[in-house]
């Protein structure tokens, strides 16, 4: 029988629910495998986010505790600088922390920072290219200077080189104090003598000689003023026989205890005006601390004036000659150098009966050599006067820099400040003429000696000084006062870092 209108709706309306039922089922179903998946994106998104963001996060961390290190570190470094600078007086570091070790910065230095940092003073040796050092600079102004940086397990290191900065102070400090300077050493024997010399008079207690070394006499040598010596320790200074008109004087910061470091064959005389300080067994014996001029480096001379040289602003400029007559006769008349040249005459070489002509100026010669009859003669300038003649030289050319024999070099102003000469470099400086000699020579590197039977009217300054001649080497005391030939003292301002390394 056919169902009725109503049973059919029944059966409709069953589907309807049995299709609803397995729709919802379906769809829980659905739901249950995405939030599973859902949740493993999520996870791995978050894994992944954990795993470059932390070490961001170290990395900042790190970077931050690198700064701290590094601005601690600067403020160490910036506090001992300022300590070293604060201490400079009249010239000279007189901190503690020079050459100190584990120097604790204090806190407040360092901003409160909560970083530790100790640094350490160390002397270093100067560059050698430094031409500052090579003038005047002591190693002990050179400093490197090195902070280390703690804090959280991490340390941070930088060094500076602090470099000395000098101001150059105009003070009359004449060249030439003494007759002979010998840096290591002067030795005078057979009959060398020094005496005073001043407007053409004579004086038999002058002529004042000065050594950071020793000083050895023998013979009949004779020094008519003072022996000058600086007295490091117990070593004799002025040994062998001889006499010494004036004084003795230790310019050092302690007498050797030996005899006041002086041979008993030494006679002091102690004939000088005003001298008071005597010694029973060698006269007079007088201890002067930092007397030697100038009072460098303790009162050693070790690093002298240099020599001068050209100045910067002088072109060398070929010379012009007028020759006359030939051979070893020849005459040669040097034109004067135009103002603010200087002359290159290479390698002057005068032998036989050579006369060269030089009128005042500025020349610069590889050597110089005068030999036999002829000499080297001083000539008054373009305006009739005599004026200094200044030879600038070099030492490329010849195993001595220097070699005056014959009648050498003559002089017709009588002054000595108008012959100078002036050498840098290591090689000899040979005297050896049998005429007078008005001049200077000043070579703080070289070694200087001194023979024959000529006299020297002016000073000779080298490293090593050796007087066998039977001539007398008197100091012209108008030297000293010579404006020309004085300079400024160099005085030591404060220090420069000049290198920035991050170790």
């Amino acid at each position: 029988m056919a169902p009725t209108r109503t049973e059919t709706k029944s059966n409709w309306l069953r589907g309807l629910v049995k299709e609803g039922r397995g729709r919802k089922s379906s769809d829980r179903g659905m739901s249950l495998v995405t939030v599973a998946a859902l949740g493993v994106v999520v996870s791995s998104w978050l894994f992944a986010i954990s795993a470059s963001v932390l070490p961001m996060f170290q990395r900042a961390a790190i970077g931050r505790y690198t700064t701290i290190l590094r601005c601690s570190a600067e403020a160490g470094l910036d506090y001992v600088v300022d300590q070293l600078n604060n201490s400079i007086t009249n010239g000279q570091i007189t901190s503690s922390l020079l050459g100190a070790s584990n120097i604790a910065v204090p806190a407040q230095a360092l901003g409160n920072s909560a970083a530790t940092v100790n640094v350490s003073v160390a002397q270093m040796a100067p560059p050698p290219s430094s031409a500052i050092y090579e003038s005047w600079s002591k190693a002990t102004d050179w400093q490197v200077v090195t902070a280390t940086a703690s804090y959280a397990g991490m340390q941070k290191s930088i060094r500076v080189v602090l470099a000395p900065q000098y101001n150059q102070v105009t003070v009359n400090n004449p060249y030439f104090t003494y007759g002979m300077w010998g840096s290591s050493f002067i030795i005078i024997n057979g009959n060398g003598n020094t005496a005073g010399w001043s407007q053409g008079a004579v004086d038999p207690l002058g002529g004042n000689i000065g050594s950071n070394g020793y000083v050895s006499m023998s013979g009949n040598a004779t020094i008519g003023g003072s022996i000058n010596v600086f007295a490091g320790g117990t070593s004799t200074l002025v040994n062998g026989s001889g006499v010494v008109n004036n004084q003795v004087i230790n310019n050092g910061s302690a007498l050797p205890s030996s005899n006041f470091g002086v041979s008993t064959g030494i006679t002091v005389k102690d004939q000088g005006a005003g001298n008071s300080q005597t010694n029973p067994y060698v006269g007079a014996i007088v201890n002067q601390t930092n007397n030697i001029n100038p009072p460098l480096n303790g009162g050693q001379l070790n690093n002298i004036p240099p020599a001068l040289t050209i100045p910067s602003t002088e072109p060398v400029v070929s010379p012009t000659i007028t020759q006359s007559g030939t051979g070893g006769n020849a005459t040669f008349t040097v034109q004067q150098p135009a103002a603010g040249t200087a002359v290159n005459l290479g390698s002057l070489s005068q032998s036989g009966n050579q006369v060269w002509k030089i009128p005042p100026g500025d020349y610069e010669v590889n050597s110089l050599t005068t030999t036999g009859n002829g000499s080297i003669q001083l000539v008054p300038g373009a305006n009739g006067a005599y004026g200094p003649v200044r030879f600038f030289v070099q030492g490329t050319s010849s195993s001595n820099a220097v070699q005056i024999s014959g009648n050498g070099v003559v002089n017709g102003s009588g002054s000595a400040a108008n012959f100078q000469i002036w050498y840098s470099g290591s090689k000899g400086i040979s005297l050896s003429g049998n005429g007078s000699m008005y001049g200077v020579v000043y070579a703080p590197k070289a070694q200087a000696t001194i023979t024959g039977n000529g006299s020297i009217y002016g000073a000779v300054y080298a490293n090593t000084v050796t007087d066998s001649g039977n001539g007398t080497v008197y100091f012209d005391e108008s030297l000293k006062n010579n404006s020309n030939l004085q300079y400024g003292v160099p005085v030591l301002q404060y220090l420069q870092a000049i290198t920035w390394q991050e170790l």
